[in-house]
């Protein structure tokens, strides 16, 4: 791991979209977590929003992502995550890969401890079979809360189906 500790974590969980046309997913998680101190199960329930990518003016797109929740057991503590991205198409690669590129704000936290990001973005989204991919490096440069690490890139690879 790049922290070189012990830690592993693995989860099985379900998730359901209740109301067709409120785009939240509701999900419950088992997590099983070992660290050089031995193995637990953690509860987790949370929300995630599922918007759907919208058009903005001069050929710009929005994107928007949030998520709470809270996880149980020992260290138990509330959660939250959000992204905003303003992106513009750079070029195509072929019939199947869009090149972009834009800025994006994120921010996370949980008890003690919180973030807000903000900085540019470059990403390509393509498909796979039936299974749409993208792949995005930012430099995320923290301006608010104190979690660690500080700013630099980050690499996010997604996949939807």
């Amino acid at each position: 791991s790049a922290t070189n500790t012990p830690d592993r974590e693995a989860t099985l969980g379900l998730s359901a979209r209740p109301v067709g046309s409120i785009p939240i997913v509701l999900q419950a998680e088992a997590r099983l977590q070992s660290d050089g101190n031995g193995s637990r199960v953690r509860p987790a329930v949370q929300a995630v929003s599922q918007f759907p990518p919208i058009s903005l003016p001069l050929g710009l797109r929005g994107e928007a992502y949030a998520a709470g929740g809270y996880v149980g057991g020992r260290g138990a503590t509330p959660f939250y995550d959000a992204q905003g991205v303003v992106d513009h198409h750079l070029f195509g690669i072929g019939s199947n890969a869009d090149v972009r590129i834009g800025g994006g704000a994120w921010a996370g936290g949980q008890k003690g401890v919180g973030r807000v990001d903000i900085g540019p973005r470059a990403s390509v989204s393509f498909r796979v079979k039936r299974i749409g991919v993208r792949a995005a490096v930012d430099y995320r440069a923290r301006v608010a809360g104190h979690a660690a690490p500080g700013s630099g890139p980050a690499f996010t690879l997604s996949a939807g189906f």
